[in-house]
């Protein structure tokens, strides 16, 4: 058994109100009963001990009567009976992971063992989400009456042939393409410190649109190319090289190294010397 849903639908439906409370239930219960795809077995003592356990009804004559409205198909593949609830999947949303049905669909050009042969519409009609319809505004008339032989038909209509596929280029997914001038840029960095390439590719999208601004940051890689720093081996990183444009600035001379640690110190301690200078010169007696 399986939990459905039932639409306000279901108590408007005039077909259903000429019936008994009994057929009414059953009509609901067999909402549970069927598989995902609406089917179940036809075997009417097996449906009335899940259904009515403890009732007196009789469950065969239910079953017929709401094949006859049109509620319900009766059909048979490969010996076996079976029952489909019509318009099933039109009302009813199954749990994502209740299992597949195991049973064949019905199919016109098979052995029915019998078609409704008035089709009203099904009760699911009726089960619209707008609660305020009335049956008649969901064309379940008693007088809209046809034939098996137009049943069938209508149900076993061939599909139009679809439309021929045209084959379109795929565009790529926003962001995801190389910006412009990258892959000249990455020819020519060092590889060993081609790292940081989304920083790298982000400051090329917003900053270089232009072949001239590129030729501009192409003679500054190359002119850093050959300076003696870098043929040391001291190579920023891409995405430091164009954030801070270093392509812009100077090749240090050569023979020339980077600041170290003493260089820094040397730098703080004559900052230091000359403001002790100023201060004496402007008369200060007391040091910090």
């Amino acid at each position: 058994m399986r939990a459905r849903q039932i639409k306000p639908g279901l108590f408007e439906n005039e077909i259903l109100a000429n019936m008994s409370p009994w057929h009414r239930l059953l009509f609901v219960g067999l909402w549970c009963y069927a598989d995902r795809e609406g089917r179940f077995e036809d075997r009417p003592l097996k449906v009335r001990m899940a259904l009515f356990p403890l009732d007196d009804v009789d469950v065969p004559t239910m079953l017929s009567d709401l094949t006859e409205a049109g509620f319900l198909t009766r059909y048979s593949v490969d010996g076996v009976n079976y029952v489909q609830v019509n318009n099933f999947d039109r009302h009813q949303a199954p749990h994502k992971n209740e299992q597949p049905s195991r049973i064949p669909p019905w199919q016109c050009h098979g052995t029915t063992k019998a078609v409704p042969r008035h089709n009203h519409g099904s009760a699911m009609d009726a089960l619209t989400e707008d609660c305020g319809l009335r049956t008649d505004d969901c064309g379940l008339r008693t007088e809209d009456t046809h034939t098996a032989p137009a049943f069938a038909e209508a149900v076993c209509a061939p599909e139009p042939d679809p439309a021929p596929l045209i084959d379109l280029p795929t565009p790529e997914p926003p962001g995801k393409s190389d910006p412009f001038g990258w892959a000249e840029f990455a020819a020519e960095y060092p590889p060993h410190r081609l790292n940081r390439t989304n920083r790298a590719k982000t400051w090329l999208r917003k900053n270089c649109r232009s072949q001239a601004r590129l030729d501009e940051i192409m003679a500054g890689l190359r002119r850093w190319k050959i300076s003696d720093q870098w043929s040391q081996g001291i190579v920023p990183n891409c995405g430091n090289f164009l954030q801070d444009e270093t392509w812009k600035c100077p090749t240090p001379p050569a023979n020339a190294r980077p600041p170290g640690r003493a260089d820094v110190h040397a730098v703080n301690l004559a900052a230091a010397e000359a403001v002790i200078e100023n201060m004496r010169a402007t008369g200060h007696r007391r040091l910090i």
